[in-house]
Parts: structure tokens; sequence; C-alpha cells
């Protein structure tokens, strides 16, 4: 019996902080039954370790980037990278990445008004260390994504979790 490979997927979440990137990332996780790579998980675990703030996101970052490869290469596996790909350096290690392993990448840009981020924002117990936080138009969360792949889906997340999801999975198997 000959077992066919199939590509394996990186999602790579992007969007501001308070814009439902996690939710939407570990809805997406369960119902593919896909690991979540949570950015901020490692960065505030790093962080207890009386690290930087820059140091600590840097090696959260590094370790996710070797995780992510090791997923998808070693194990033949798909997975879900958390953050907030802010940086064009988070999207080109993610093509890197799913270049090396043969892999398929697919961007899901979270979007939010400024309002509901606002609000959102103010229910953690956490502020957000990000000074994009403050980003009020849409413009300006445009030119701050203006990096990302013409192939990215864009979701309002205000939408409800279920539609997010649907409209995810549709983008994720086309």
């Amino acid at each position: 019996m000959t077992c066919e490979r199939q590509k394996p997927t990186l999602v790579l979440m992007a969007g501001l902080p308070g814009a439902g990137k996690t939710t939407l990332a570990l809805a997406l996780g369960s119902e593919l039954r896909w690991l979540v790579l949570d950015k901020d998980m490692y960065k505030s675990l790093f962080a207890t370790m009386s690290m930087i703030d820059a140091l600590a996101s840097a090696m959260a970052y590094e370790l996710l980037f070797d995780v992510a490869q090791d997923i998808l290469m070693r194990q033949n596996m798909s997975a879900i990278f958390d953050s907030s790909a802010l940086h064009p350096f988070v999207l080109d290690h993610a093509l890197a990445i799913t270049r090396r392993a043969d892999a398929q990448l697919k961007v899901i840009l979270c979007s939010v008004d400024y309002e509901e981020r606002s609000s959102r924002l103010s229910r953690r117990t956490v502020a957000p260390s990000l000074p994009y936080s403050e980003v009020r138009s849409t413009e300006d969360e445009r030119r701050l994504f203006s990096h990302l792949p013409a192939h990215t889906l864009t979701l309002q997340t205000t939408r409800p979790l279920e539609e997010c999801v649907a409209s995810a999975l549709s983008y994720i198997n086309q």
C-alpha cells in the first residue's frame, strides 16, 4: 500500500492586537486538529525570565520558526502560526519555511474597527505591549499590512466566530 504525501499547510495569522487572531486560530486548530503556535504565549514565558520585551519577542519568534519548520518538514503536518505578522520578516520566514517544506502558505488577516479592538483590549488582564493598539483608520491598518501577499484572506472578526471559521476553512481548502 502506498501513501501519497499531502502538502502540509502553514496558516499565518495576521492582525492588530484585539483583532481576534488567537480566537480564530484556536477555533481553526480545533476544527482542523492542527497545532496552534502562539507567539504571545512563548513571549510571555520568556518575559517571566526577566528578559526585556524585545528579546523575549525575538526569542519567541525564533523558537516558533524552528518548531513550524519541524512540524511541516519532518513531521509532514500542518500548523497555524498565531502572530500579528506586523513585520515583514515574519512573512519572509513563513515563505522560506513553506518553500523548504514544499508546503502551502495561507495568510489570514483579522480586522476589526478601532472601537471594537479597544473594547476587546480593555477586557484583557494584560495590556498590549505594542504601540499598534492605537491604530485607528482602515488606511493605517492597510499600510501596516501592505507586505502581506495578494492572496491573503481578510476577515472582519465582528462577524460571528462560526462564520469566520467557515470562511477561513473554505480559503484554507482552496
